[in-house]
């Protein structure tokens, strides 16, 4: 202890001397601050405690050390507060220094320990000890120099130690009492209050609903974190404090409670954490769910035919996205994973409306893009899969048609060995095919007219431009073999042609037709026609085996061979025919069994659907879920599931619809495969749109009942655990102990976590939550009130033990007061103690009685009892006791008489009366604390006592030595009557210490009022539903509040001790304070509640504000339901009104989008704790009926989709009908206007069969739309029957054009037949004379008789007349004889020329060879007139030209040879012989004139072609570049940038003149080559590539003129906004720069007008530049980018500003202008008002701003 006390010293000294060298006090502060010293006093401290009492020196020393340290440091600091926190903690230090100087007063002398004590105290004890004045141990009349002083008995000598003896008894002054000072402090601090609140915050972030906004969950971590560190900090402030907490068990409870406050602060910022990360998650994983199908949809984009150019290709590309879609469905469950975790953290709103909203959304829009692939791949594949099939078909029929070849090429190689039915049957199957090829044709170009990749279109086109060479070349040969071999048909073969004919017919059909329709009636009409053609085949192969026999017998011409020959092949064609006809009829009804079997599915499955949407309510009635009970949601779940099984079931069912739909589809026609494939895809939307429809509505009950359920098990967890802590409460019984309170403090605790957790456990009834909340405030109640009992049993036990303590040292002191060891006078001593200490120990019994009164309501009966009994025990164990000692003192006294004289001790009673009553004069009032009043009350006990002791030895005395009393009277009365103002007093100070204790119970009334109504204000017990009924039930709390608060105050006042021996000052300082603290206390509860009522008062407004938002939004959603039926039930009945109503959809899809944004901010409740606005559901109902909405616009999109593509196939289907029947319609011959002599009959009956061919075909496509047409318009939602409107105009209009062109075919077909039959007659005559003619000729040249000959020769001149008469007759019927009968007749001429010339003379045979090099010629001239199809062919044709040519040439040369024999021969007629070759030579010079023409042309059309094509290319380019320039985004911002646009495009027009002039340069070009081959695709190509170019022109001219227009007014604004922003600068300037020395103020009132209208004049001016904008019509995007829109908003806000500060100034300027007036009439002279400066001041302002902006 020396070696600390010396430290301190050298310390000290060294700081004393720097301090008084004036030294920097910063580093001494520095120095002081940093806790040596303090370190270095507790271990003084320390030592202290441990040193022997013998040190008493050093005690004192060290005590006097740490004076003057403190003294120091309080001079050294001063007022500085931020460095007297370690003047305090060493204060503290000092403070255990003296309470251990106190502790060694009773075993240490009291003047050493007197002189140690040290004077530091805290403000509290200083007021508290003020009146302790003199030195404990002494009395007035004992200190040195007093007059008395000198008078010591015997007897005084034995009572004089009585005092000390007393004060260092234990019973009296053994424990601090129990005052109010003790009773404060004991209450919870503000430091702990605030720990509790924070908790409260605490526990309320963590159980605060979870926000699906990442930025709000944010902000809810952040305030759990600065929750953390507002507790970290208040547990530091606490921890600091506690430190001067003397109670170890308030030191305990502070210690848990900050240990509480901490695990609860890092719980929530771990929960809060937790909480974020998830709603990261999900929202990543969100992301990553729309980034993937935003890819999906832009790759979808990307895999179109005019990108791909491939069906398949495209169909492949399509089911990869499909493939990947399922390979990723896991993205989904992974979303429905993360939400269902995250759910059970949100609020209803969110966990039911928004959250189930973003789901459906994503879910929906999945779905949506889902059905839109798979609806494209089936539409894709079954395009390829047609394309394939008529891609096989090609190839096979191309396979034919060379085989044919290969048969023509053979019989012409043989034509002497085959029999002319083998050349029928050639000749027919070239027309087979030629039909075949004319409707794979039109296959082909149905198939493209719908969709059709331009590789299969190519590869189609390509394989039918080769075989439609290959039927030209078969053609060709065909004819050539026709024209050498000369065949000419019996009748029998002829009956064999028509057979073959009809067999071929058949089979076309068949070929034709095996494309069963899909439709059962049209299928049935097709298996109809092939059994009437199998009838007919059957029919006429009977007829001619008949004929075959009756010709055999009738017939010379027909030898045995040829019968057989016949008849077999007969029997092989019949017998291949009707196998074939079997085998196709077969198939056919196989056919249509399926296809009756599918469409019954269909019915059925269209059946189930109306069924299922019938019984689905049409009224959708969205209910508060969070109030239905669970039995209901989980029937509602129950119905969902069954409902989603039968849906599933369903799928299942069409997944297998779908196989036979996709093996179906490859044999129907184009338009029907796709009605089937949409038939298909729509049947998918409906049953996905069902299902889905069905697991979301399961997905949101589970999830709910999920929900629900784990609010219930919560709800009830925090049941049991009420009612635990509930018994918990009830079970503490008297007495309550320290570990209760602990208890008690973690119950509280407890239910503060309840209650916020019930505050905010989501889908929990209101009724429900509400009586939970209100047992949580009962039960806070309980635990409040249970820690009042325990401060209040403790105060009792404290009571009770004190009084037990005391009777106990009483006893001892009885004990030892009766030990006959002991001296007498100890004795004495000890028992005239006793009598002090006995009376003061009955006043402890009566304190702890009225404490047990206090408590008796927390006691049962038996414990109330028995404490009374134990104080009544006590008590009177004290009366016997105190009778006790009074015996024995008398004894004791009468002892002590012995060594005892009158005479000397009358002088000490004598003095010891005066001094009582000098004391009792000069007794000054004392403070109003019960220590200080027992002091006293215990040294008037001790005077009392001692002068009662004294008169009982007086008297004794007087008795013994016979002394007469009554000469003594005086002192006697003396002495009664000190005694009796001694008793008064005593009465008096116990009277006033009763006082004081009713003062104390009134002012711990009224701060128990103030702490109950704190926490009335500062958390809400329980929820409420509105801040209107809070806002109301607070006034009433705050009017409570005031008259509960002014009834303690005044019951306060009422109860101030006023009495003569208390302190007056005192008793008002303690009033003042204790008021002050309560008046305190009730300003900052007011504050509190006012800020309450405020916030209560914001938060009923934005209530209001949210209902109201609450009722736009449903109106809306109503709205948008009726829009969304209005939509759905509107008639539609065209693809235009479905891709409008589409557009309806997508719109209404994006309002929605937007609501639901709107939605979403009304999410956000009250921020009021326990408010229940927000959490009653609604929010949920507006979420789900935006979710239906949202689902309905969905479905109602993809359902405008999928009837778009029907519609636009029923639209295609009929423009494609129309065209065709158009094309029909042109090409139908009328029979009244037909002319034979330019149609063959033949070829019109072949073209009248192909139009019937394309009629039914027609007939058959037109049932066929009619069944789509009505499928299409069953499929609308409109309750009215919807009328087909133009279409089905449109379709009655195409049934009569089908009728009337089937009727005008078959009057042609009667025509050309009738025509037919005439012209076989004239044929028949024809070869009757020919026959006739050529009999008459042999026989008249070997006829030798002379009349024979002349007969023969008139009979050649009857058949020439007859021949000649049929000539006239065919003139007189036609204007020219038809080609094939004037050929014929022709050919009987020339044939009869050649007989004749064969027997003539040679000038007539050189005719005959003239004649027949003129036909060879013309033939080869005909050959190089016709018009080639392609290029290569016309080189063909040039090239069999040529070698015509050259034959014809080499018999010309012989020809002439032989003329010139022949003139030789004979010269008189060698001029009529050269005269004959003149023709035929011209004719050959011609004809090789021209050859070399067309080789030497043809040999350019490559280059003329690659030239076209070159053309062709840049107009694309150019195209291409002016679409690009046209619909690219550009930027502009000056009207230079406009006008650099505008010549840009200027530049794009010129370039467009140079490309149309190429293109109408190249026509004559094209005109020349078409003389020689067929060019009309590239003829179109460039037409059409002119128009595109014109169009393009026109395009381009319009937004270049509307462009120039606008950069001139561009330029203008401009200009304009230039010189206005100049002007800006300039007024700002003026109204700044005031000069107050050079013009009046009506001058610069003035001014400021002027510069006022300029500033309106600006702004109108801008006003109207603002509102030229839309009138300038500039492209897209461009109003936003301009710059000199967005400067003349700038300007305006700067004129805006202007304006107003040039009005302020004005209206200063009239105030000075008129104050002037005012003051100039007053005093008779003008004053000058400096308004100048005030100006100035107001003009800085709006400038600084101005040039902020």
């Amino acid at each position: 202890m020396r070696n600390e006390s010396e430290q301190l010293r050298q310390w000290l000294q060294a700081t004393e001397d720097k301090a008084t060298k004036k030294e920097n006090l910063c580093l001494l502060q520095e120095v002081h601050q940093q806790g040596v010293r303090t370190e270095t006093l507790r271990q003084l401290v320390s030592s202290l405690q441990s040193s022997p009492l013998q040190q008493c020196s050093l005690v004192e020393e060290s005590g006097k050390l740490m004076e003057r340290y403190h003294d120091f440091s309080i001079t050294i600091l001063g007022g500085n507060k931020e460095m007297q926190s370690p003047v305090c903690r060493d204060t503290e230090v000092i403070q255990i220094t003296q309470s251990l100087i106190e502790d060694l007063r009773q075993h240490v002398s009291p003047p050493t320990l007197l002189r140690g004590s040290l004077n530091i105290q805290s403000p509290i004890q200083g007021d508290m000890e003020a009146e302790r004045t003199s030195d404990a141990g002494k009395t007035a009349f004992e200190s040195p120099g007093h007059p008395f002083y000198k008078h010591i008995s015997t007897m005084q000598e034995t009572l004089s130690d009585i005092q000390g003896l007393v004060e260092r008894s234990n019973i009296i002054n053994r424990t601090p009492h129990i005052d109010l000072n003790w009773y404060l402090q004991t209450s919870p601090g503000e430091p702990e209050i605030r720990l509790i609140r924070t908790v409260q915050k605490v526990l309320a972030c963590r159980y605060q609903p979870a926000e699906l906004d990442v930025t709000a969950m944010a902000k809810q971590l952040e305030e759990a974190e600065d929750l953390k560190c507002s507790v970290i900090d208040q547990v530091a402030m606490n921890n600091t404090s506690s430190t001067s907490v003397s109670d170890p068990s308030a030191w305990r409870s502070i210690e848990g409670l900050c240990s509480t406050a901490l695990l609860d602060a890092s719980a929530t910022v771990q929960v809060k954490a937790a909480q974020l990360d998830q709603v990261k998650q999900y929202h990543q994983q969100m992301r990553i769910t729309k980034t993937f199908l935003d890819t999906l949809a832009s790759a979808k984009e990307k895999i179109s035919l005019n990108a791909l150019g491939s069906s398949a290709l495209q169909a492949e590309k399509l089911n990869a996205l499909i493939h990947t879609m399922g390979l990723r469905k896991g993205m989904l469950q992974e979303l429905l994973r993360l939400s269902r975790q995250l759910s059970v953290h949100l609020s209803d709103a969110e966990s039911s409306g928004a959250l189930f909203a973003q789901l459906g959304d994503v879910q929906d829009e999945w779905r949506l893009l889902e059905g839109s692939i798979k609806r494209a791949f089936r539409h894709a594949f079954n395009s390829a899969s047609q394309a394939s099939f008529l891609i096989k078909e090609t190839k096979e029929l191309k396979n034919k048609i060379e085989a044919l070849q290969v048969s023509i090429q053979s019989c012409g190689e043989t034509y002497n060995t085959k029999s002319p039915l083998e050349v029928v049957c050639l000749t027919t199957n070239l027309k087979l095919y030629s039909q075949l090829y004319l409707h794979l044709n039109s296959q082909s170009d149905a198939i493209v007219h719908f969709s059709l990749g331009e590789r299969e279109n190519d590869e189609v086109k390509r394989n039918l431009q080769e075989m439609e060479s290959l039927l030209s070349e078969a053609k060709n040969m065909l004819d050539s073999t026709c024209r050498t071999s000369g065949f000419s048909l019996a009748t029998i073969y002829k009956q064999f042609q028509d057979l073959i004919v009809r067999a071929k017919q058949a089979e076309t059909h068949y070929s034709i037709e095996k494309k069963l329709s899909l439709f059962p009636e049209e299928a049935r009409i097709q298996i109809a026609e092939i059994k009437k053609f199998q009838t007919d085949i059957l029919s006429r192969r009977s007829n001619i085996q008949a004929e075959v026999e009756e010709m055999k017998v009738a017939a010379s011409d027909m030898n045995n061979e040829d019968h057989d020959q016949v008849l077999k092949t007969l029997q092989v064609l019949c017998e291949s025919m009707t196998e074939n006809l079997n085998q196709v009829l077969d198939m056919m009804k196989t056919n249509l069994q399926e296809r009756e079997k599918l469409l019954s599915k269909f019915a059925n499955m269209d059946a189930w659907l109306a069924e299922t949407h019938a019984k689905r309510d049409p009224c959708t009635h969205f209910e508060n879920v969070s109030r239905a009970d669970i039995s209901k949601l989980e029937s509602k779940l129950k119905i969902h599931k069954l409902a989603t099984t039968e849906i599933e079931n369903q799928l299942n069912l069409f997944e297998d619809m779908e196989r036979s739909c996709r093996e179906i589809a490859v044999g129907l026609s184009p338009g029907e495969s796709r009605y089937l494939v949409n038939r298909v895809s729509g049947l998918w939307t409906e049953l996905d749109g069902l299902l889905a429809h069905e697991k979301a509505a399961s997905w949101e009950l589970e999830e709910l009942i999920h929900e629900r359920t784990s609010s219930d098990e919560e709800l009830s967890t925090i049941q049991d655990s009420l009612k635990e802590i509930s018994t918990c409460l009830e079970q503490q019984r008297f007495p309550l102990t320290q570990e209760t309170l602990s208890k008690t403090a973690l119950l509280k605790r407890m239910l503060m976590e309840h209650q916020c957790h019930v505050q905010e456990i989501p889908h929990c009834q209101e009724a429900k939550r509400s009586s939970l909340l209100c047992t949580i405030g009962e039960l806070q109640d309980k635990c409040k009130a249970l820690s009042v009992h325990a401060f209040e049993q403790d105060k009792y036990l404290h009571l009770r033990k004190q009084m037990e303590d005391s009777r106990d040292i009483a006893k001892e002191q009885i004990q030892r007061a009766q030990d006959k060891m002991v001296s007498m006078g100890e004795r004495f001593r000890l028992c005239q103690a006793l009598l002090v200490e006995l009376p003061l120990v009955k006043t402890q019994c009566q304190e702890a009685a009225d404490q047990l009164e206090v408590i008796a309501q927390e006691l049962e009966p038996s414990e109330l009892n028995s404490e009374r009994q134990r104080i009544c025990c006590i008590v009177e164990t004290l009366v016997s006791w105190e009778n006790l000692v009074t015996d024995d003192i008398k004894n004791l006294e009468a002892r002590l008489l012995l060594g005892l004289q009158f005479s000397s001790e009358i002088l000490a009673v004598m003095e010891l009366f005066q001094r009582a009553k000098l004391e009792l004069q000069v007794a000054e009032p004392i403070s109003l604390d019960e220590k200080v009043i027992d002091t006293t009350l215990q040294r008037w006990w001790v005077l009392w006592r001692n002068m009662e002791s004294w008169m009982r030895m007086l008297k004794a005395l007087g008795t013994k030595e016979k002394v007469n009393l009554k000469n003594h009277s005086k002192l006697l009365l003396l002495g009664d009557s000190a005694m009796q103002e001694c008793h008064a007093h005593m009465e008096s100070l116990s009277h006033a210490r009763e006082l004081i204790k009713d003062y104390q119970w009134a002012a711990q009334g009224a701060i128990g009022f103030l702490l109950n109504a704190e926490a009335t204000f500062l958390s809400a017990p329980g929820g409420f539903l509105d801040c209107t009924e809070e806002q109301r039930q607070t006034q009433q709390a705050v009017q409570a509040l005031e008259d509960g608060f002014q009834a303690h105050i005044c019951h306060l006042v009422e109860l101030v001790p006023q009495h003569v021996c208390l302190s007056q000052p005192k008793t008002e300082q303690l009033h003042i304070s204790i008021l002050s603290q309560l008046l305190v206390g009730r300003a900052v509860l007011e504050a509190q509640a006012q800020l309450r009522l405020e916030s209560l008062q914001r938060c009923e407004i934005n209530q209001q504000s949210h209902k109201s938002c609450h009722e736009d939004i449903r109106q809306l959603l109503s709205g948008f339901e009726a829009k969304l039926l209005e939509c759905a039930s509107g008639q539609v009945a065209s693809h235009e009104k479905c891709i409008a109503q589409h557009n309806r959809a997508k719109l209404l899809l994006e309002d929605l989008r937007s609501l639901g944004g709107r939605i979403e901010e009304l999410r956000a409740g009250c921020p009021m704790y326990g408010c229940g606005v927000g959490k009653d559901g609604e929010l949920g109902i507006l979420w789900r009926h935006w979710v239906s909405l949202r689902r309905g616009a969905g479905l109602l999109m993809a359902h405008s989709e999928q009837r778009a593509e029907e519609w636009r196939d029923i639209t295609m289907s009929m423009e494609q009908c129309c065209s065709s029947l158009a094309s029909l319609q042109t090409e139908v011959p009328d029979s009244s206007t037909v002319s034979f002599i330019q149609e063959e009959p033949k070829r019109l009956l072949d073209q009248a069969e192909m139009h019937q061919t394309d009629l039914d075909k027609e007939q058959q496509a037109l049932a066929s739309l009619e069944h789509q047409l009505e499928h299409a318009l069953s499929l609308t939602s409109s309750q009215d029957p919807v009328s087909p409107g133009p279409v089905g105009k449109t379709l009655v209009k195409i049934q009569e054009n089908i009728r009337s062109l089937k009727e005008r075919n078959l009057l042609v077909v009667a025509a050309a037949q009738a025509e037919e039959k005439e012209r076989e007659q004239i044929k028949n005559k024809i070869e009757e004379v020919e026959r006739h003619m050529f009999t008459i000729l042999p026989e008249l040249e070997v006829c030798s008789n002379d009349n024979k000959p002349q007969e023969l020769r008139m009979d050649m001149s009857s058949q020439r007349s007859q021949l000649q008469c049929i000539i006239e007759s065919l003139q007189s019927r036609y204007t020219e004889i038809p080609a094939d009968i004037s050929k014929k007749i022709q050919d009987v001429q020339q044939s009869l020329q050649e007989k004749i010339a064969e027997k003539s003379d040679p000038f007539r045979k050189l005719v005959f060879q003239v004649g027949e090099l003129s036909t060879g010629l013309e033939k080869v001239k005909e050959l190089l007139d016709e018009r080639s199809s392609s290029v290569s062919e016309a080189q063909s044709v040039l090239k069999h030209v040529w070698d015509g040519l050259d034959t014809w040439h080499g018999r010309l040369m012989l020809v002439e040879s032989e003329v010139q024999d022949l003139a030789e021969e004979h010269p008189d007629q060698a001029h009529l012989f050269m005269d004959q070759l003149t023709q035929p030579l011209q004719l050959y010079q011609n004809v090789a004139q021209t050859a070399e023409h067309r080789t030497a042309f043809l040999s350019k059309i490559p280059v003329c072609l690659q030239e076209f094509e070159n053309i062709l290319g840049s107009a694309t380019c150019w195209l291409d570049e002016a679409r690009a320039w046209l619909s690219a985004p550009y930027t502009f911002t000056t009207g230079r940038s406009l006008q650099n646009h505008a010549n840009s495009l200027q530049l794009v027009l010129d370039d467009s003149e140079r490309i149309r002039n190429a293109l109408q340069d190249f026509k004559p070009v094209l005109a020349e080559i078409s003389t020689m081959c067929d060019i009309s695709a590239q003829e179109e190509r460039l037409e059409h590539s002119d128009q595109q170019v014109l169009t393009m022109q026109r395009e381009v001219t319009v937004p270049l003129q509307l462009l120039l227009q606008a950069v001139g007014v561009v330029e203008a604004l401009e200009a304009e906004l230039k010189s206005i922003e100049k002007n800006v600068p300039k007024i700002r300037t003026i109204l700044s720069s005031v000069d107050n020395s050079s013009i009046t103020l009506k001058e610069h009132l003035h001014n400021r007008q002027v510069i006022q209208a300029n500033v309106q004049s600006m702004q109108k001016t801008l006003e109207e530049m603002e509102s030229c904008k839309e009138a300038l019509h500039l492209p897209q995007g461009a109003e936003g980018s301009l710059g000199v829109f967005s400067r003349v908003q700038v300007i305006l806000q700067d004129l805006k500003e202007l304006e107003q500060h040039t009005q302020q100034q004005a209206c200063l300027l009239q105030e000075k202008i008129g104050k002037e007036l005012e003051t100039s009439k007053d005093f008779g002279f003008a004053t000058t008002p400096d308004v100048f400066g005030v100006l100035l001041q107001q003009d800085r302002s709006p400038q600084s701003n101005l040039l902020q902006i």
